[in-house]
């Protein structure tokens, strides 16, 4: 995790790169891509579940009964609704310690040239 802000202005969930991500999941981390069907049918990480973040109170009930003693990938287009994602996860009472937002998202994922399923 590089990461150059000060402690204070850092999210309190990690924010990591592709490389680490696929690290994670080779650990067993589950990876969460919280996009839209039709962007989930265009390509998504081998692995991954679906959960739209449709609404803060439907994707809390939605995630509620993941694994809290995993890590979770949290996954979108560019970084901001996994974000979002991520924190509505501390919410739901997952450790700071088990949550992560692919910064970049899946549109890095695709210029790295991993890959993806549809």
């Amino acid at each position: 995790m590089a990461y150059d802000e000060p402690e204070a202005d850092r999210p309190p969930y990690h924010e990591i790169g592709p490389d680490d991500a696929r690290k994670l999941q080779a650990s067993g981390a589950l990876v969460v891509d919280v996009r839209q069907p039709d962007e989930w049918r265009r390509g998504h990480i081998a692995g991954a579940q679906l959960i739209p973040l449709d609404g803060i109170y439907v994707f809390g009930h939605a995630i509620v009964d993941l694994p809290h003693d995993r890590d979770v990938v949290f996954v979108c287009e560019v970084g901001q609704r996994s974000g979002v994602a991520s924190e509505i996860a501390l919410v739901a009472g997952f450790s700071p310690d088990h949550v992560h937002n692919l910064m970049g998202g899946m549109g890095l994922w695709r210029r790295q040239g991993l890959p993806m399923e549809r």
